[in-house]
């Protein structure tokens, strides 16, 4: 109540009024216009060296972004692309890896670069993005992927009803008596293991 906010703005008093005291028994003493003509000195012998700092930021810019310009391919993290927007301009293609994991405004910012084409790569089977609220409006509006909001489910999509889906059925990475078993929980057994890769033996 009252007498808690009175307790804490009277310590809070407290505890300025003794960093004050602080700061003057600091400056007791010194010479405050011979401490204003070193610092006057300090700014001066210190600005040839600010302005060359500047001038090679500017260089490291211009060269970063006539890379950027003549590159072929770029590559960045989505939240690159929205945290320094003047390092990506229009791109004709735009490929999303990982898309089931990224917050939708994420996606459609990255994506809104493309001029001519969006590949969407990505696993709707995985979980979707982490969305850190208590509030459940603002949960029910970020807490789906991009695959959700398009419709896509795998029902739709092992029976050929998305036009411009490709699942890639062939894995390298786990042994494949661990992909059998992930491929019929969630893949419906269309998820294989390649014939090149060879399972280790522990004989």
């Amino acid at each position: 109540g009252a007498k808690q906010k009175f307790s804490t703005a009277q310590s809070e008093s407290q505890r300025v009024s003794s960093e004050l005291a602080k700061a003057e028994k600091a400056v007791a003493g010194e010479d405050r216009e011979q401490s204003k003509k070193l610092v006057a000195e300090y700014n001066t012998r210190s600005q040839p060296l600010r302005q060359e700092l500047a001038a090679i930021a500017k260089k490291l810019d211009d060269i970063r972004n006539d890379v950027l310009r003549e590159a072929r391919i770029v590559g960045a993290t989505v939240t690159r692309t929205f945290l320094r927007p003047v390092e990506f301009a229009a791109f004709d293609t735009v490929i999303v890896d990982e898309a089931s994991m990224i917050l939708l405004p994420a996606v459609f910012q990255a994506t809104g670069l493309a001029t001519e084409r969006v590949v969407i790569a990505g696993d709707f089977q995985q979980l979707p993005p982490i969305v850190q609220t208590e509030q459940q409006s603002i949960h029910e509006i970020l807490a789906h992927d991009i695959f959700a909001e398009a419709e896509i489910t795998l029902d739709r999509a092992t029976a050929g009803q998305i036009p411009r889906l490709v699942m890639l059925d062939e894995q390298f990475r786990m042994d494949d008596s661990i992909c059998r078993i992930v491929s019929a929980t969630f893949y419906k057994d269309r998820l294989r293991t390649h014939a090149d890769r060879t399972s280790p033996s522990f004989a």
